[in-house]
């Protein structure tokens, strides 16, 4: 007799003894988890009434309320860390001398590569404006000359001469002709 077993909410029963499913047996003396065993029980509601604790910037408005004064180090001597520890500012860890120096190194590298993407951009600029440049000219020749034939062909069809149609449409793309 085949092994039947419900899985979920409403896919009714399936078959669990086949060769493409997997045998329940293992789990077949294990207890079902009871409601609240799951970590759950240990939970406790946060209380809300109690007021939070400040923040940083509420400490450092309420010292400044009360002229308190933070103490203050030489950077030679020690200098306070970001967990409030007294460290002198030796060559390794966070802050020492081989950081602050990585850092200015880095910071340099950033400027020379900043200058250089300026100059790239700069060089790119000025490609583009010359190709603008003689984009517009060649433009502006193409349509002048259209409407220059266009013009000397109109004048030529209304009688005048060769000579009297080129010196009209060349007064017409004067005065009306892209500049």
């Amino acid at each position: 007799m085949a092994n039947y077993n419900t899985f979920g909410q409403g896919m009714g029963p399936m078959k669990t003894g086949g060769a493409n499913f997997m045998s329940s047996a293992p789990f077949a003396n294990q207890a079902a988890p009871q409601q609240g065993s799951m970590g759950m029980s240990q939970w406790q509601m946060p209380d809300y009434t109690q007021p939070l604790q400040p923040s940083p910037a509420e400490l450092m408005q309420q010292q400044a309320r009360t002229n308190q004064v933070l103490p203050y180090k030489s950077i030679t001597q020690t200098a306070a860390t970001t967990n409030g520890q007294d460290t002198p500012w030796g060559w390794g860890g966070k802050g020492g001398k081989a950081a602050t120096g990585i850092s200015a190194i880095s910071a340099l590298g950033g400027l020379y590569l900043g200058n250089e993407a300026r100059k790239l951009a700069a060089s790119d600029l000025d490609f583009r404006r010359g190709s603008f440049e003689k984009q517009y000219q060649s433009q502006r020749s193409l349509v002048n000359d259209q409407m220059f034939d266009r013009q000397q062909r109109r004048e030529r069809e209304g009688g005048l001469s060769d000579d009297q149609a080129r010196a009209a449409a060349d007064a017409y793309v004067k005065n009306r002709g892209v500049q």
